[in-house]
């Protein structure tokens, strides 16, 4: 059963890492259940959990428990646009060109 979560509070790093993802060609969805990470990554056949945090900020408790138990790839923690790049494999001169190419 979900829990939904109202009127989230999103962190103010994730509009530009949504922007960096998509500029890459990924698919991103937002995702709104308690402790769950915040997005939803496709990119070249594979699913991603990204947790998008802003400075210094660490996952809560409940959110690094929900991790914990998640049988899947880890949850990426990006606290800039270039985290969740290199989370999905995405380095070097392509991450780079797709971060360049987000600015115009």
């Amino acid at each position: 059963m979900a829990i939904y979560r109202q009127a989230a509070k999103r962190d103010k790093s994730e509009p530009a890492i949504i922007k960096a993802l998509e500029t890459a060609g990924a698919t991103v969805q937002r995702l709104s259940c308690a402790d769950a990470p915040d997005l939803l990554v496709g990119w070249h056949g594979e699913n991603f959990l990204i947790e998008c945090k802003t400075g210094k900020a660490k996952p809560r408790t409940n959110q690094q428990e929900w991790a914990n138990t998640w049988h899947g790839k880890p949850v990426i923690v990006a606290r800039e646009p270039v985290d969740a790049l290199l989370g999905i494999g995405i380095g070097g001169v392509e991450a780079l060109l797709v971060l360049t190419k987000g600015d115009n």
